[in-house]
């Protein structure tokens, strides 16, 4: 274990040299793979393929990385380890090239994508019309909203592009994350159910960041590819407007934001405290208390006496603290030697020091002079630690429900803290779901004016209006921070933009 340990030993050396061979040969390797997915996979169009290829990328790569630290840790041979993917690959690129010669394997478009209003013509009469509409204006409406053979087609259509794009997205996410931490991962020898465990918990928040640009995505490739096969124009033509067509879609849409408000509301909150936790241990960083955000506590980096700190809320960009006990402890008897209480304590820019404002000092040796002291404002040498080693890569307002976060706030402003930025991440607990339905109010318009441009077209089209949104998002938000405008008019003020001009192009739009 000696020589895994080494940064410059042969087993080192031998799992770069693998590396500088494999990496290059993964082209020729990826390249085979695609040939008999790429053939096989035609039916399903361009759309299909390139979701297919950014899963196949991530798969590949996930399998690469976990070889590369199972080598680096001894685990595998490094020409195992760093080889293996690779040889996987081909492997089965070998069998599937195979089977497609032999006509034994075939990937095609899934069945429920095929034109179930055509499959279920028979219903039609002999005459090769519609059965006649009942009469009466609430018979009507009630026909018009309610379930039709074409809302299932396009419903299905639109649920497997969303879950595709899902995927690949969460698949990518995962990646260039995982890329980031590899160092630390390494450095810190984390085992690898560490790592698994932190990227469980990841996920939800993955989902629930991601889940409305996929349906986006899923929303212009459905609609873009029926508008490019002409499927579009023979429901028109079949007396059906484009509002009919798109109501199921908004429909789903409604039932996703509140499905995203659930996610945030009663699974983020745990899951983020967890996923915290498993990323300071990768990280290397002090332990950290997680089950409760109101109460935060962290040991203290000091050398000469052991320090714990306990905060109910700290501004990394304004680097203060609200409620901040500072409780020095002998290291040897593991008794308090002291506790310091500020009711608020910022660092100065010019001695970059902390300083302590509103508090008092109890002193607990025997031999103390002044057991205990008040103070308006002071500093004390003990506390060395630099405004980042308290940052959180979790957001406290991520760890609370809106229930909770909003009996913070009220907590905080007893205190006269200053709570602006915790109220624009309340009021977007409540906006971000929303923006499931704004991007398919966006969505529809440009699908019907652009499918027949093709799916890549509006992959790229949807990535440019998600970039777009979150932009003028995050402009807002830092309005809103920043106090230039009220928290619940800067969260609010996107979706209204962005779901107003969707309603336009919406509108006029040739039904």
């Amino acid at each position: 274990m000696s020589e895994i340990r080494k940064p410059n030993g042969p087993r080192s050396f031998r799992i770069e040299l693998y590396r500088r061979f494999a990496l290059p040969c993964s082209c020729l390797v990826l390249a085979l793979l695609g040939i008999p997915l790429g053939i096989s996979s035609r039916k399903g169009g361009k759309s299909y393929g390139f979701v297919l290829s950014l899963l196949v990328i991530s798969a590949y790569y996930l399998l690469f990385v976990s070889g590369s630290r199972f080598a680096e840790d001894g685990r595998l041979s490094p020409f195992v380890g760093i080889w293996g993917t690779n040889l996987i690959f081909l492997f089965y690129g070998g069998i599937l090239t195979f089977l497609h010669e032999r006509s034994l394997f075939r990937i095609s478009r899934p069945q429920f994508l095929d034109p179930l209003w055509l499959k279920r013509a028979p219903q039609m009469n002999n005459s090769g019309s519609a059965p006649p509409k009942p009469a009466g204006k609430v018979i009507n409406v009630l026909r018009l909203i309610s379930p039709h053979i074409l809302d299932e087609y396009i419903l299905r259509g639109f649920f497997t592009y969303l879950l595709l794009s899902l995927g690949a997205f969460i698949m990518i996410f995962i990646i260039v994350t995982l890329f980031e931490l590899i160092s630390d991962i390494v450095r810190n020898n984390i085992s690898p159910l560490t790592t698994i465990y932190y990227f469980v918990f990841l996920t939800p928040q993955i989902v629930y960041t991601l889940t409305p640009l996929a349906v986006l995505v899923a929303t212009l490739v459905n609609f873009g590819l029926l508008t490019k096969t002409n499927q579009i124009t023979a429901m028109k033509a079949s007396g059906l407007s484009l509002y009919r067509l798109s109501l199921s879609l908004l429909f789903s849409a409604a039932v996703i934001s509140v499905g995203m408000f659930v996610l945030q509301d009663f699974v983020l909150p745990g899951s983020n405290q967890r996923q915290d936790l498993y990323r300071n241990i990768i990280k290397g960083r002090p332990p950290q208390t997680f089950l409760r955000p109101n109460q935060n506590w962290i040991v203290g980096a000091g050398n000469s006496h052991l320090q714990i700190y306990n905060y109910n809320y700290y501004d990394p960009d304004k680097q203060v603290f609200a409620g901040l006990s500072v409780f020095e402890i002998d290291p040897h008897t593991f008794e308090i030697t002291r506790r310091i209480y500020s009711r608020q304590t910022y660092r100065d820019a010019y001695s970059y020091r902390w300083i302590y404002d509103d508090g008092w000092v109890r002193d607990f040796a025997a031999d103390a002079r002044e057991p205990y002291k008040m103070f308006s404002v002071t500093t004390f040498a003990e506390m060395t630690e630099s405004p980042e080693y308290f940052v959180k890569v979790v957001k406290l307002s991520e760890q609370m429900n809106a229930r909770e976060l909003w009996h913070y706030i009220g907590s905080l402003q007893q205190s006269g803290f200053d709570v602006v930025r915790l109220m624009v991440q309340y009021y977007r607990k409540f906006s971000y779901p929303a923006m499931a339905f704004i991007m398919v109010l966006i969505a529809i318009p440009f699908s019907f004016s652009t499918g027949r441009r093709g799916a890549l077209y509006g992959i790229g089209l949807s990535i440019v209006i998600g970039i777009v949104y979150w932009a003028v998002a995050g402009l807002f938000e830092a309005m809103g921070s920043f106090n230039k405008l009220n928290p619940m008019i800067a969260v609010w003020s996107p979706n209204l933009l962005f779901g107003l001009g969707g309603l336009y192009l919406l509108l006029t739009i040739d039904t």
